[in-house]
């Protein structure tokens, strides 16, 4: 009989371990989740501050590649400027540039065409694609490797 209160005694600590377990539990769950959750947010807003600056970046390394002489490179980086950003107009000037300087008038007066026809008041994309119809594009191609 002087088992029982002992019993009953063990039985209550492990119902208040018990408690206190599961009590740790959720507050180690809340602290996980929430440093999870802090992580993701602070990850995605790393994520998008470099995704705002990828046109500029992508558009940079384009004119370093143009400066350079790897025209295939630049117009590559052109190209995918003017797919994913289209409203950034100068991508488009420098792709219809680099294309001139590599030999290919007629897909540059193309761009061109559009170019100043959604912005009238583009100058130099006027003077390139007068150039192209005026067929003095190979000035065009000295010029550059005289600053290459």
């Amino acid at each position: 009989m002087s088992d029982m209160p002992l019993k009953n005694k063990s039985k209550a600590q492990a119902f208040a371990l018990k408690n206190k377990l599961l009590k740790a539990k959720e507050k180690l769950l809340y602290f996980c989740t929430h440093s999870i959750k802090k992580i993701i947010l602070n990850k995605r807003d790393i994520l998008v501050q470099k995704f705002r600056n990828l046109p500029n970046t992508n558009y940079n390394v384009g004119l370093l590649h143009l400066k350079k002489g790897n025209l295939w490179d630049a117009t590559c980086r052109f190209t995918i400027m003017t797919k994913f950003w289209p409203e950034y107009h100068k991508a488009s000037y420098q792709l219809a540039y680099c294309l001139v300087l590599r030999d290919m008038d007629l897909e540059a007066q193309v761009i061109l065409e559009k170019l100043v026809k959604d912005f009238p008041k583009n100058a130099p994309a006027k003077t390139l694609l007068k150039n192209i119809k005026d067929k003095t594009t190979d000035k065009v191609r000295e010029d550059y490797k005289k600053f290459k």
